[in-house]
């Protein structure tokens, strides 16, 4: 009696690895290290911190005076009415996130216009 030697099952894709380029989080921080040094596991920082600065900022100081307006306004009796936390809350998620949402486009351009420097000192040299 002949076998049957016809494959079952799912086909085995041939090729790379669905996963060949991606790196871990341990391996991407020693590939930064020595290309950058440990200096280059914070770039960024400076921007990130201004940005969460702002946002902080915006998000309480929006939150605050809505609720103590709302409150004023409509003469709450307790200091917190359910109303006026609600729509302070959202009001001072929409205006943060507004302003935090350029950042990245600022970010951008400054990485953009470091990179055309890099370049055209490369290219002068």
């Amino acid at each position: 009696m002949a076998t049957d030697h016809t494959p079952r099952g799912p086909a085995i894709p041939s090729g790379p690895p669905k996963n060949a380029g991606r790196v871990n989080s341990f391996l991407a921080v020693k590939r930064v290290i020595e290309r950058r040094g440990v200096r280059g596991l914070w770039t960024g920082f400076q921007l990130h911190l201004v940005r969460d600065v702002i946002g902080s900022g915006i998000y309480f100081g929006i939150y605050e005076t809505t609720k103590q307006s709302l409150n004023s306004y409509y003469g709450a009796e307790k200091a917190n009415s359910a109303g006026a936390v609600a729509i302070a809350g959202a009001l001072c998620g929409i205006g943060a996130w507004v302003v935090v949402r350029m950042q990245p486009a600022c970010s951008s351009l400054h990485e953009s216009r470091s990179l055309g420097r890099l370049l055209r000192t490369w290219l002068i040299s």
